[in-house]
């Protein structure tokens, strides 16, 4: 059975989602709308599979009944944007504690209006503030970018396992320093849109901090991203240099994302966390 394109739904959903017992749908699109739908008081627990299956379906009717919606099981426009709307933010908050097992943790705290920039925490071991920098996690759209689910959207907040990686070869779109990739997601919406097991679970991918090199850099504001941590190119070389001459960071090769898992031991933590405006 083929889906049918709606125009009207809501990013990160691009087609109507429902229960067939002839071709059951299933997909990255399907995993979300689960996640979210586990988050309503009104949902029966039920297991995020990726298939759109009877518990999706008595979920999905469940949280139509419990908001006053038409029940039918079909997340259409109208269910698929009360649930964006009502469970998206994911509840996530830091747990103020030093990772055991990693050698830095990154700390920024974000709002719902992504244009605001905001300030990221480079902390040592015993909790150490080292170092403070700007940081904007817009990403690509209109009003304060997309949603986190969605392609070049919001970074997603949560915490995540990161890394320290070489200059990348396109200095202008990603500097001339080693930048932070964001390898894992542990917690929150990371853990749902960067499991780090293959490129096709990866619903988000390629999250790095980093700066850039061309002329829309130079106008003193801190450009969005395609869904990247930016900051300015000062602060992304202070911080590789704190990470590998005070904290014994090693820097790994950039593989640009191509091989998932990741290869390499992930060195630190991020974690990012909503507060409100």
């Amino acid at each position: 059975m083929k889906s049918v394109l709606k125009e009207t739904m809501p990013l990160p959903f691009k087609r109507e989602l429902y229960y067939s017992s002839i071709d059951l749908m299933e997909g990255n699109d399907v995993y979300i709308a689960q996640h979210f739908l586990l988050r309503s008081k009104y949902v029966t627990k039920f297991k995020a599979s990726k298939v759109y299956d009877l518990s999706t379906k008595n979920a999905v009717e469940e949280f139509q009944s419990g908001n006053s919606l038409s029940v039918n099981g079909i997340l259409d426009s109208l269910t698929a944007s009360l649930l964006i709307k009502l469970h998206l933010k994911d509840g996530y908050k830091d747990d103020e504690k030093f990772p055991e097992g990693y050698l830095f943790k990154i700390l920024i705290s974000v709002y719902s209006d992504r244009t605001i920039p905001t300030t990221a925490y480079l902390i040592g071991p015993n909790n150490t503030n080292l170092f403070k920098f700007d940081a904007l996690t817009q990403g690509k759209g209109p009003k304060g970018g997309y949603n986190s689910f969605t392609t070049y959207g919001n970074t997603p907040t949560g915490m995540y396992e990161i890394d320290l990686n070489s200059v990348a070869k396109n200095t202008l779109d990603f500097g001339s320093y080693p930048m932070v990739r964001l390898v894992k997601g542990l917690r929150g919406n990371a853990a749902i849109s960067t499991p780090d097991t293959s490129k096709k679970d990866n619903i988000r991918s390629g999250l790095l901090i980093h700066c850039g090199e061309k002329d829309h850099w130079k106008k003193g504001v801190i450009p969005p991203s395609l869904g990247c941590i930016h900051s300015w190119g000062r602060a992304v070389k202070r911080v590789s240099e704190i990470l590998t001459n005070d904290l014994g960071v090693k820097i790994n090769k950039n593989l640009y994302g191509r091989i998932v898992p990741y290869p390499f031991k992930p060195q630190g933590i991020l974690s990012l966390q909503l507060i409100e405006n």
